[in-house]
């Protein structure tokens, strides 16, 4: 793919010097910087994938690289796009003739079917992280699975069709529930005797875990864009080229100029050219920006989550210091402080309630969360707002200080100033 999108480059640019045409040196320009970037893309990928992490350095990993390359792909596909309008301008203004158009149409035609190889080859990958569409299905899905699980328990109910199998039947009904007590008697049993020997887990066991489809790389998802513009942009350079050929510009009898707006074809197409581009890269620079700055994922309002884990958990008194972020294309992270009315023990937190936030988490596809539970005695819960900290040290940005007394001294200095 890149050989055939730098060539067909190299080709466009420099017959349109040649022909003086500025959709094709535009055409040229825009193809080999996507080759370019192609390469770049395979080449930050690899190294976020195989590179191992170095937990003195960087115990995130490199996942996120990819996202910081594709921001700066798309930033020079625009300042690409500022030299084509210059020239584009310019040419308005200054209006010339485009020579030898059969070469536009021939080198448009490549350029349309390796664009459509393209769209082919990258097909399915959106940059849109927006995953309002995931969660809706994710609880469609929960939602049939239980209602056939409740449906084939209604199945097994047995049904009086006949008087004399009355008698029968509570014995039957019974023997089966005897049955059903043992087989979760021996299920209690066999999860205990795993529960003894679990697995053994390092501190990044969890690192490659397999993740769903739909959330790919960022990169990609401008590729899948920026192959259906290599695929307008040589139709553009056609439309161009089959103008200016069967549209006479010199009178054949007179040897006069005739259809002069022809020479404004080319440049006004460049420019429709330039807004097809910037229309499919500012998208992917917003999306890839809210990801790189940890804003909270499109499709899930974290006013109406926490009151979903308050309602679901009612130990839960208040929520605060909540933070979800996305930290690549394809994980979703939270971290939340909760404050409980119960001194409970920490297995209870982490089996019994820590069990049922993950379930909440989970409806809004977010798969890795930090849990920090904290008490506070009744007196001092109802002095405690919705949302507050128990401690009285919440903080916006960072959750707790490290110190009270070193928080006091701040602000006494902050008052003095």
């Amino acid at each position: 793919m890149f050989i055939l999108t730098s060539s067909a480059a190299s080709f466009e640019i420099i017959y349109g010097i040649r022909t003086h045409s500025n959709a094709l040196i535009a055409d040229g320009l825009y193809s080999f910087a996507e080759g370019l970037c192609l390469i770049g893309v395979m080449l930050v990928l690899h190294y976020s994938d195989t590179v191992p992490n170095e937990h003195k350095h960087n115990t995130f990993g490199y996942e996120r690289s990819e996202l910081l390359f594709g921001l700066v792909q798309e930033v020079f596909l625009l300042s690409i796009s500022l030299g084509v309008i210059v020239d584009a301008v310019n040419n308005l203004f200054n209006p010339v003739h485009v020579h030898d158009p059969k070469v536009l149409i021939i080198l448009g035609v490549s350029g349309v079917f390796i664009g459509i190889l393209g769209m082919i080859m990258f097909r399915g990958y959106l940059h849109n992280h927006d995953i309002k569409e995931e969660i809706n299905e994710k609880r469609k899905r929960e939602f049939l699975s239980f209602s056939k699980k409740h449906m084939k328990n209604l199945k097994r109910i047995p049904t009086l069709s006949n008087p004399k199998e009355s008698l029968e039947t509570p014995l039957m009904i019974k023997q089966s529930q005897d049955e059903i007590t043992d087989h979760r008697k021996k299920a209690k049993t066999s999860s205990k005797s795993v529960e003894q020997h679990p697995p053994d887990l390092d501190a990044f066991a969890y690192e490659n875990v397999d993740m769903e489809v739909s959330r790919v790389y960022a990169t990609l998802h401008a590729l899948c864009l920026h192959s259906f513009v290599i695929f307008l942009e040589p139709i553009i350079v056609i439309i161009s080229g089959l103008m200016i050929h069967f549209i006479p510009q010199i009178d054949s009898l007179t040897g006069n100029e005739i259809n002069v707006w022809l020479k404004y074809v080319d440049p006004i197409l460049t420019l429709i050219m330039v807004i097809l581009v910037a229309v499919h890269a500012i998208p992917v620079i917003l999306s890839i920006s809210a990801v790189l700055i940890e804003n909270v994922p499109d499709g899930i309002d974290t006013q109406k989550l926490m009151n979903e884990i308050i309602t679901a958990v009612p130990a839960i008194k208040s929520i605060h210091s909540f933070h979800i972020w996305r930290a690549t294309p394809k994980e979703i992270y939270a971290s939340l402080h909760i404050v409980c009315d119960e001194d409970t023990m920490l297995s209870t937190c982490t089996n019994a309630y820590g069990k049922d936030v993950q379930k909440v988490l989970n409806n809004y596809c977010i798969r890795y969360f930090t849990l920090q539970f904290e008490y506070a005695t009744s007196p001092k819960l109802e002095q405690i707002n919705a949302y507050d900290c128990a401690y009285g040290l919440y903080r916006k940005r960072r959750g707790h200080t490290l110190d009270e007394s070193m928080l006091k001294l701040a602000k006494d200095a902050i008052v003095h100033i």
